[in-house]
């Protein structure tokens, strides 16, 4: 028997997952496909520079934190207000 998770809660806790390299930070906590194509095409990221990986069988994105500067500056900075109080 396996246990499932919401995307809204593998978000909700996003802070604490692994992420698949060092440095990378969740972009998305579900629908992989279409948020890699959007990272591609409105975003010019390099497509080798997203991970998907499987958390409580929901497809998340994770993106370098430098790459979430320019594609999600609210979220940079929530993320880099986090580690300067950490």
């Amino acid at each position: 028997m396996e246990g499932h998770m919401s995307d809204d809660l593998v978000w909700e806790i996003r802070d604490k997952l692994e992420p698949p390299w060092p440095g990378y930070v969740m972009f998305a906590s579900s629908g992989a496909e279409y948020n890699i194509e959007q990272l591609v095409e409105y975003y010019d990221l390099d497509p080798k520079d997203i991970e998907e990986m499987e958390y409580g069988h929901q497809d998340t994105v994770w993106i370098p934190l430098e790459e979430m500067k320019h594609v999600d500056p609210k979220e940079y900075e929530r993320i880099m207000s986090l580690r300067r109080d950490a």
